[in-house]
C-alpha cells in the first residue's frame, strides 16, 4: 500500500470519530471522506503537497493565518465537543471514594488519602494511556446500529495505582498495583479480590518519598504466594478493597473524561487563533 493509502485509512478513522465520539472511532463501519482538498490529495501528478505552498488554501482574518482544513477542524471540534459533554456521566463533581479524600488533581494525576491512628494511606493515579472500550455482556445482534453500538460500549479508565502507606515515623511502603488484561480475569463467582488488581512492584520509599531507581524493588510475580496474599490483606485492611477499587475505576473514568473535553476545547482555540 502506498504512503498516501495508508493516510487515507488513518484520516477516514478520525473522520468516523465525529459521528459517535470515541466509541464512534472505534465501532462505526462505513468509510466516510470528510476532508475534501486535504493533506493528501494531490497537485497535477506531484503527491507532495505537504511541501507546495501553492497547494493550500489559505485563509487570513485579524487573529492570524487559517487553512481551509484548520476550519473544517474547528467545524469538527464544535461537535465533538458538543458529542462528549452530552455523553458525560459526572458533569458536576468528581465521584467520591468512600473513606478516603480527594486531594490534588494536577493534570493527569489524581491523589487519594486517608488518616489512620498512626498513620496515612495515599492513593495516587495517572490516567494517561488508562482507556479502553467495555462492551456491556447483553448484545442484541438484531440491533446492530450505530446508536446502540454507542451505548453498549462505553470507555472506561482502569491506569495502574499506588498505595503508600506512611507511618507517623516517617517510612513509607509503597504497593504498585495494576489491572488485569481482561482475558485474564476470573469471571463469576469464582472471581476474589485477587482478580480484581495485581500487585507488580513493591518497596520502600527513599527519604524524598520519590520512588527511587536505587531502591531494592520486589516482584509481585516473584513473590512468595503467602507474602502476596498478605500484603493484598493489609491493603484491604486499610480500605483499598472491591469496593473501592471499582469507586476509583468510576473516579478515574469521570476525570480522565474531563481532561478529554478539556483537550478538545484547548485544541479548537489553539486552532482558532
Amino acid at each position: 500500500m502506498s504512503f498516501a493509502g495508508v493516510i487515507r485509512i488513518a484520516a477516514t478513522s478520525l473522520c468516523r470519530a465525529g459521528t459517535t465520539g470515541r466509541v464512534g472511532s472505534i465501532l462505526s463501519q462505513f468509510p466516510i471522506r470528510c476532508l475534501s482538498g486535504s493533506v493528501w490529495s494531490t497537485c497535477g501528478a506531484r503527491s507532495s503537497t505537504l511541501l507546495r505552498p501553492s497547494c493550500v488554501n489559505v485563509t487570513s482574518n485579524v487573529r492570524g493565518v487559517q487553512t481551509a482544513g484548520d476550519t473544517e477542524l474547528v467545524q469538527f471540534l464544535d461537535d465533538e465537543i458538543k458529542l462528549e459533554v452530552d455523553n458525560e456521566k459526572s458533569p458536576g463533581k468528581l465521584p467520591q471514594v468512600e473513606g478516603f479524600e480527594l486531594g490534588k488533581c494536577e493534570g493527569a494525576s489524581i491523589v487519594l488519602t486517608k488518616k489512620l491512628k498512626n498513620e496515612t494511606v495515599t492513593v495516587t493515579l495517572n490516567v494517561n494511556n488508562s482507556v479502553e472500550d467495555e462492551e456491556t455482556p447483553e448484545y442484541d445482534s438484531s440491533k446492530n446500529t450505530e446508536a446502540q453500538d454507542a451505548q453498549d460500549a462505553q470507555m472506561v479508565s482502569r491506569p495502574p495505582f499506588t498505595v503508600e502507606i506512611t507511618k507517623d515515623g516517617g517510612r513509607t511502603l509503597a504497593i504498585q498495583c495494576v489491572f488485569p488484561q481482561a482475558d485474564e480475569a476470573v469471571e463469576g463467582e469464582a472471581q476474589q479480590y485477587e482478580d480484581i488488581i495485581e500487585i507488580q512492584d513493591v518497596t520502600f520509599l527513599d527519604k524524598a518519598g520519590e520512588w527511587g531507581e536505587t531502591e531494592y524493588t520486589v516482584q509481585g510475580s516473584i513473590m512468595d504466594g503467602n507474602l502476596y496474599d498478605m500484603l493484598l490483606n493489609m491493603m484491604e485492611e486499610r480500605g483499598v478493597d472491591g469496593t473501592m477499587v471499582d469507586q476509583l475505576i468510576e473516579l478515574s473514568t469521570a476525570y480522565e473524561h474531563k481532561k478529554y473535553i478539556s483537550f478538545l476545547k484547548t485544541l479548537k482555540e489553539f486552532v482558532s487563533q
